[in-house]
């Protein structure tokens, strides 16, 4: 507990019989771990708040419903993590940080709107968040971190804004039924395990894509289609892409690195102009 001038402003014990918690107006910050593991079902906040601690509502198996007001700043590291009934949230417009995990293991989280002024999705902030089907990435957000959407089995589209500037490995992997994926002008590059394990999907790469890094799209059955204008590749990138039947090379490819084709048992056809092909 914080007090200032006889006023508690942080609450960092949280302790209820109730289903629901009103949190008091003038409260600014709920604390670390404040209420962790605790049985709720709905949490309303006061605008009062602006900061939610580190792990506040980590666990909370029962919570279906939090009420965040616009002048919430910041979402602690894995703040709602395992709240595996939650279903739906509106992030404050206003928040600004975002922390890593923040709503990892939400397996039953639907949808999640996210604000303008969010500039960084952090580490595995939705990871495992099996029930997301889709979301929609404002433009100025600008990087995704290390696995910020791994695991999440039912996403099925994503759309990248333009204004993205830093993309980290496996952003997207074993999101086995993404089938759409809108990717942005902004970079040239995927890292590593981008696509990896996403069984669903066959995308045509964007021209500005030069560069796939390792495995990239190992374990992709589903892809078809080979991106010509891409120049070089990592470790694996096309391993075990089962559907692919045919690979036109960009001319300035000069080597083909470790398993990039490995247990691709469809394809027949490698055609490149380049004779120093190795």
């Amino acid at each position: 507990m914080e007090i200032e001038n006889d006023i508690v402003t942080r609450i960092d014990d949280i302790y209820c019989n109730y289903n629901e918690i009103n949190i008091p107006d003038g409260i600014t910050a709920i604390g670390n771990y404040a209420a962790h593991n605790i049985n709720i079902s709905k949490v309303v906040l006061p605008n009062s708040v602006t900061e939610i601690g580190d792990a506040a509502f980590c666990e909370c198996q029962d919570l279906e419903e939090i009420i965040l007001s616009d002048s919430i700043i910041k979402i602690g590291s894995r703040a709602f993590s395992n709240c595996k009934n939650l279903k739906r949230i509106v992030l404050p417009n206003n928040l600004q940080y975002l922390g890593h995990g923040a709503f990892s293991g939400c397996e039953n989280l639907e949808e999640i709107i996210l604000p303008s002024s969010i500039k960084e999705i952090n580490f595995r902030t939705f990871a495992n968040c099996n029930k997301l089907k889709k979301i929609i990435i404002p433009e100025g957000v600008e990087t995704i971190c290390w696995g910020a959407f791994c695991g999440c089995d039912n996403l099925e589209e994503i759309v990248l804004p333009n204004s993205i500037k830093n993309l980290e490995n496996q952003i997207f992997m074993s999101c086995t039924n993404l089938k759409k994926v809108i990717l942005p002008n902004s970079i040239d590059e995927l890292p590593n395990d981008f696509f990896r394990n996403c069984s669903n999907l066959d995308i045509e790469l964007p021209n500005n894509i030069t560069k796939l890094n390792n495995n990239v799209f190992e374990n992709c059955v589903s892809l078809t289609n080979f991106p010509t204008n891409v120049i070089e590749f990592g470790n694996n990138c096309f391993r075990n892409c089962k559907s692919l039947k045919k690979v036109v090379l960009n001319p300035s490819v000069l080597t083909l690195p470790e398993g990039m084709f490995y247990d691709c048992v469809e394809l027949t056809d490698i055609c490149s102009v380049n004779k120093s092909l190795t």
